[in-house]
């Protein structure tokens, strides 16, 4: 089956990590497909050798944010591109701030009957996966015509009901059409309600009109989340370099093969600092969403 993975480079603040997740594809698999795009206005905000190397390694594309008040959708917009100029069995979205372990043609080969793939939220007293958002989400329904399902699933981390309320770092699409509807559904989201997490919203909706599938959770690790990482990982949501200074000796051997680790801060101290500051953000994340200090 043919694969191809899209993600946009982002602006100066994304393209360092765009440029890592090209690297850690392309360390398993010089074959498959990587579509990325980039905003013309974002072009010279790069560094020239971050750009030259990461269009070198990909198909890279001039693309225009499917909403364009939401900087968000240039991921929507990406992936859409890839629908449009590529053709292939299996288009996976990846944020930039992701890791990708293993071969990235084999994490998701096995398609069935599903149109997509989705993982519910980590956790579930973020706002739009807890009752207090029920009245947004029945407004948000009744404009797009669709129903709201309630408390549906569970998150991932602390195991709370919650309605279809999907993480968008990991996406996997079977289907031509998803991209274009996901662009559409995310734009109508964000004109009614201006959040940050649209295009979240429009995946539990669009789940009315393509069947859903799960992505296990080593396929879509949240790591800032998780105290410990399993061995097993093949896809890991990372967010900040911090936290990657927390991974197991076997797990960070292999991500120093492909991000150096050693130039993302300025000293010892700053590096110090950065592994404080990851281990504050696990408790403060933990004691936040669970009002309870996790256990270790």
């Amino acid at each position: 089956m043919k694969t191809t993975v899209s993600y946009p480079v982002g602006g100066s603040d994304f393209a360092e990590k765009a440029l890592d997740l090209t690297n850690s594809i392309r360390r398993n698999s010089d074959e498959v497909k990587i579509v990325t795009g980039i905003r013309e206005e974002e072009k010279d905000e790069i560094d020239e050798e971050t750009l030259r190397e990461i269009k070198e390694k990909t198909e890279m594309h001039t693309i225009r944010r499917s909403t364009e008040k939401y900087p968000i959708s240039a991921k929507i917009s990406t992936m859409k591109k890839a629908s449009e100029e590529v053709d292939s069995d299996i288009l996976i979205h990846l944020d930039s701030d992701v890791f990708v372990v293993d071969n990235i043609e084999d994490i998701f080969k096995i398609r069935n009957d599903k149109d997509f793939l989705a993982k519910p939220v980590d956790f579930g007293n973020q706002h739009y996966a807890c009752k207090k958002s029920f009245k947004q989400w029945q407004e948000i329904a009744n404009a797009l015509n669709k129903d709201f399902k309630g408390l549906k699933y569970r998150s991932t981390i602390d195991n709370n009901r919650i309605p279809p309320y999907f993480n968008a770092g990991v996406v996997v699409s079977f289907n031509d059409e998803f991209p274009k509807r996901w662009a559409q559904v995310t734009d109508k989201v964000y004109e009614i309600t201006q959040s940050r997490y649209s295009d979240q919203i429009a995946l539990g909706l669009l789940e009315q009109e393509f069947k859903r599938g799960k992505i296990e959770e080593k396929k879509s690790y949240n790591l800032p989340g998780h105290f410990r990482v399993p061995e097993n990982v093949e896809i890991l949501r990372y967010e900040d370099y911090n936290h990657l200074l927390r991974l197991k000796a076997v797990l960070r051997s292999n991500i120093e093969e492909t991000i150096d680790l050693e130039n993302k801060w300025e000293s010892e101290r700053d590096r110090v600092r950065g592994l404080i500051k990851s281990y504050k953000f696990y408790l403060s994340l933990h004691y936040r969403y669970l009002r309870k200090i996790p256990k270790f």
